[in-house]
């Protein structure tokens, strides 16, 4: 069974503002914030601390206005075995669990590079380079 139309919308608005909204704490998100955390010296590590409270605060907000917004539309409980098994949805299992760990060790790496004195490019070409390797 699949979530009807109806739910598809609040759904679909979910993603693109939460999407939109996680390039709020990282410095290497957006163009704004590479701008900001370079103007202020700003390592990964310092820019991601200051930006948890506001990252925290605009989810908040933006869950609770879409829940008042789409309170028709939602269902009062969610039905979890309306979802399709995760086997049917992820069809290399290996891949995505290669790609979960390097996806895991580049965030880590933005956070140690600092201390290595690399830039955070070098971080995301190793992490780029090992997936399409990986692949």
């Amino acid at each position: 069974m699949t979530p009807s139309r109806v739910l598809l919308i609040p759904l679909a608005f979910a993603c693109a503002f939460v999407a939109n909204m996680a390039s709020l704490a990282l410095p290497i998100s957006n163009l704004t914030n590479l701008i900001f955390a370079d103007a202020f010296h700003f390592s990964f590590r310092h820019f991601a601390a200051r930006m948890l409270l506001p990252q925290i605060a605009a989810l908040a907000l933006t869950h609770a206005l879409f829940r008042r917004l789409f309170r028709a539309e939602l269902p009062a409980r969610f039905d979890p075995s309306t979802l399709p098994s995760p086997a049917s949805v992820i069809p290399h299992r290996g891949y995505f669990r290669f790609a979960a760990a390097v996806l895991t060790l580049v965030l880590l790496g933005y956070f140690v590079a600092p201390f290595l004195h690399l830039e955070p490019y070098t971080i995301g070409a190793a992490g780029s380079l090992a997936l399409l390797l990986g692949g």
